[in-house]
């Protein structure tokens, strides 16, 4: 869900004006900040213990940066008037979307039979 919040916020920021821009980096921003946070826990299940506490931290810093490079684009493409950048950015979340919906879930502890 969080992904595709990111990616119609994009989208929107694609679609002309310089208020238009800023309404979608704030779409893209409360679609990240929905985002981030499973994907951090799904990273950190798997991998070993005693390696969070320093990916925990790497995944913050990476997403804090993610926001903050998509907003620094919003000003570029609103100042250079051009949307490439923002044409990338909505095709490759969407290959990140159908990579994440091809890979299998995995059954959770509520999910298996009791013996």
């Amino acid at each position: 869900m969080g992904s595709v919040v990111a990616i119609c916020g994009t989208a929107v920021a694609c679609l002309g004006n310089m208020t238009l821009a800023y309404t979608g980096m704030v779409i893209f921003a409360v679609g990240m900040a929905a985002l981030l946070p499973v994907y951090q826990g799904w990273v950190l299940s798997q991998i070993p213990s005693h390696v969070h506490p320093p990916m925990n931290a790497a995944l913050c810093i990476g997403g804090t940066v993610s926001v903050t490079i998509m907003v620094w684009l919003t000003g570029l493409a609103v100042d250079v008037n051009t949307r490439l950048p923002f044409a990338v950015a909505v095709v490759l979340m969407l290959l990140v979307v159908v990579r994440v919906a091809r890979v299998p879930q995995r059954a959770s502890r509520s999910d298996q039979p009791r013996p």
